[in-house]
C-alpha cells in the first residue's frame, strides 16, 4: 500500500472492520470509510449505521453510506440473501474506489475467516485454486478498470484483533445474525471450528497456514500448466470479425500428467462446470460428434481435438433471400456481391475460394443464401453425381462446428449452386459457350 494514494476501508461496526480502519489510521494511511446498510436486521441495521458515523467522526474520517433494498434486489436477481448483499457491497465499493481514484478498498478479512473458506472450498470440492484461500490482495476487473481488493488483517487472528480493540478501549457492535447457525458460514464458525479446536488449539493458525502452502503450490501449478495449455490449445478466429474458437489437440493432452486437470484450467472459464469437465475428459476418445454445453459455450469432441466455440457461434443463422443482383449484409460477420458480366475467351475463372463465377443464363433468381440442411445435395465441380453436402464435408475433413456454420447459395428451383468458399455447383459452372456470367464473392 502506498500512503500517497487514497484507500476506502470496508466499516460494519464489528470488530473486524472497526480495527482494520483504527489499524490503517495508526499507520498513517489516508483512508475514507465506507457502510453498506442492507436493511436487514431492523433497528440493529440503523444502529450499526450510526456507531459507524459516530466512529468516524471521533476520528475525522470522512463516511461514504449506502442503502440498499437487499430482499428486493435478491428477489429480482434471484440470488440468496448473502449473494445479493455480497453482490451490492462490492458493486458500490469498487464503483467508489473508481470515483474517487482511490489505491483500492480494504476489507476485514482475518485468519479466521481464511480458515472458514478453506473448509467451505474443501467440504464443496473445491480444486487447488479453491483451496489456496483468499489472498492478500486481489485485482478485480471493473467495467476495464483495476481495483485492488486488500485484506491487511488476513493473517490476524479474530482473538488478537478484539485484543487490539480492548487495549484502545474501542467498542464495537456486534451483528446477532452472527450468533446464529443458520446460515453455512455460521455453522462453521460456530460448530464445526469450536470442534477442531477441541482436537488441536492451533487448527485455525494450522488451516490458515495450508491456504499459505496452497498458494505457493498454486503459483508452481499455474506456470505448468500454462505452459501445457500453450502446447496443445490453440484460439482461431478474429474475435472483432468472426467467432473466436479454442481447439484442443486430444493426442497432446493424452500425453499430459492430468488431461482433466488441464481441461479445468481451460474450460472453467467457459462456464462448464467440474462435472461437466469430469465427463468430457473420460470421453476424449469416445464416438466424435459428443457435445457439451456450457451457459455460453457448445463443446464438441471431433476425430483428433476438442472445439468449443461460442454457442451463439453454432446457432442456424436467419436466411437471406437474393431478388437481384447487388450487395447485401448477411449478418454481423459477412457480406454477399453479385453482379452480371460479360464472359469472353479472355475472361479468368476466380482462384480464390470466396468467389466464383457462374454461368448466368443457367442461374434462376431470386437467391437464398443459408446454412446446409441435412439431406442438402449438389453436384460438386469436377464430378457428375450428386453427394450429400454431409458427407463432402466429411471427406473433407471439417470439423463438426465448422459443418454448422456451413453456407450453401441455393437458386430459385432450391438447387445449392455454390457450397460457400468450398466448391460450387457443377451444373452451373462456366463452358465454353457461356456469354454471360455471374460473380459472386462473399466477405
Amino acid at each position: 500500500m502506498d500512503k500517497d494514494k487514497l484507500y476506502l476501508s470496508a466499516l460494519s461496526g464489528g470488530a473486524d472492520s472497526t480495527a482494520l480502519l483504527l489499524y490503517l489510521l495508526e499507520q498513517g494511511y489516508r483512508v475514507e470509510a465506507v457502510h453498506c446498510n442492507f436493511h436487514l436486521r431492523g433497528e440493529e441495521s440503523d444502529r450499526d449505521e450510526e456507531f459507524c458515523k459516530k466512529l468516524c467522526k471521533e476520528h475525522g474520517v470522512e463516511l461514504h453510506i449506502a442503502h440498499f433494498d437487499t430482499t428486493a434486489y435478491a428477489t429480482l436477481h434471484k440470488e440468496s440473501i448473502e449473494t445479493a448483499a455480497r453482490n451490492l457491497r462490492y458493486n458500490y465499493f469498487f464503483q467508489l474506489v473508481r470515483d474517487l481514484s482511490a489505491g483500492g478498498v480494504c476489507v476485514a478479512h482475518n485468519r479466521n475467516d481464511q480458515a472458514e473458506t478453506l473448509l467451505m472450498k474443501l467440504v464443496r470440492g473445491a480444486g487447488i485454486h479453491g483451496l489456496s484461500g483468499m489472498k492478500p490482495v486481489t485485482h478485480i476487473d471493473f467495467n476495464g478498470t483495476d481495483i485492488q481488493v486488500i485484506r491487511p488483517l488476513l493473517k490476524v487472528s479474530r482473538k488478537e484483533i478484539e485484543a487490539f480493540l480492548r487495549e484502545r478501549n474501542q467498542p464495537w457492535v456486534t451483528d446477532s445474525t452472527n450468533l446464529e447457525d443458520d446460515a453455512t458460514r455460521n455453522k462453521f464458525r460456530l460448530d464445526i471450528i469450536p470442534l477442531l479446536e477441541k482436537i488441536n488449539p492451533a487448527a485455525i493458525e494450522n488451516i490458515a497456514k495450508a491456504a499459505e502452502n496452497l498458494q505457493s503450490a498454486e503459483g508452481v501449478y499455474n506456470a505448468a500448466v500454462g505452459d501445457i495449455i500453450n502446447k496443445v490449445a490453440n484460439t482461431k478466429g478474429d474475435g472483432n470479425r468472426e467467432p473466436q474458437e479454442t481447439h484442443i489437440d486430444i493426442r497432446g493432452l493424452q500425453g499430459e500428467p492430468s488431461a482433466e486437470a488441464v481441461l479445468f484450467e481451460i474450460l472453467s472459464p467457459m462456464g462448464f462446470n467440474g462435472n461437466q469437465i469430469a465427463d468430457i475428459a473420460s470421453h476424449i476418445e469416445g464416438t466424435p460428434g459428443r457435445e457439451w454445453h456450457s451457459p455460453t459455450h457448445t463443446l464438441v469432441i471431433d476425430r483428433n481435438e476438442i472445439i468449443v466455440v461460442k454457442t451463439e457461434a453454432t446457432a442456424k443463422s436467419k436466411e437471406l433471400r437474393i431478388p437481384e443482383e447487388g450487395n447485401y449484409i448477411f449478418d454481423n460477420y459477412h457480406k454477399i456481391s453479385i453482379k452480371k458480366e460479360q464472359w469472353t475467351a479472355s475472361s479468368v475463372i476466380p482462384k480464390k475460394s470466396d468467389t466464383i463465377a457462374l454461368d448466368a443464363d443457367k442461374v434462376r433468381f431470386p437467391l437464398t443464401l443459408r446454412t446446409f440442411r441435412n439431406g442438402d445435395r449438389f453436384v460438386p465441380f469436377g464430378m457428375k453425381g450428386s453427394k450429400l453436402v454431409s458427407d463432402f464435408l466429411t471427406d473433407n475433413k471439417v470439423s463438426i462446428i465448422e459443418k454448422c456454420r456451413q453456407y450453401v447459395l441455393c437458386d430459385a428451383e432450391n438447387r445449392i449452386i455454390w457450397l460457400v468458399n468450398r466448391r460450387p455447383d457443377n451444373r452451373f459452372c462456366i463452358k465454353s459457350d457461356t456469354k454471360c456470367a455471374l460473380r459472386i464473392s462473399v466477405s
